[in-house]
């Protein structure tokens, strides 16, 4: 749901994609990118959702992990997408091109054991993930 803090009101609900047969996975995780034209959500089902806000609509669904998306954020450019599972691992997925056609995704980096949480870095190309390992780590990924 989106809130409009003003008026108090609820101004736009977006629901999961479902099936006739299955209900949307819970979401687990969301982000706004910092135009405000995009949204993400992480679900409980490996799945990540993009949508076009304006429009109300998915744009698509696509599966970066094999288990709970738990962490999902655009980078402050919102080119890429990290996102963080329980399957212990990290995911940068290009959003530079068509969001329609099959994203490009890459394993960044890699937990003991679940991750919990990812988050940019506000200027430069790197990143910080807490995990159920007990370690905070930052990451520093190759200039592109």
């Amino acid at each position: 749901r989106f809130w409009d803090l003003r008026t108090r009101g609820c101004v736009n609900v977006i629901t999961p994609a479902a099936t006739p047969t299955k209900p949307g996975a819970p979401v687990a995780s969301v982000c706004v990118d910092p135009s405000g034209r995009l949204l993400v959500t992480g679900h409980e089902d490996s799945v990540c959702s993009l949508y076009d806000v304006r429009g109300s609509r998915c744009i698509q669904a696509f599966r970066p992990h094999s288990s709970d998306v738990r962490s999902i954020r655009f980078s402050p450019s919102a080119y890429y997408l990290l996102t963080a599972g329980y399957d212990n691992k990290l995911v940068l997925t290009d959003l530079q091109g068509d969001l329609t056609l099959p994203l490009p995704s890459v394993v960044v980096a890699e937990h003991q054991d679940k991750v919990i949480s990812g988050r940019w870095h506000p200027t430069d190309f790197s990143f910080i993930s807490t995990s159920a390992d007990k370690m905070c780590t930052l990451w520093a990924l190759p200039p592109v």
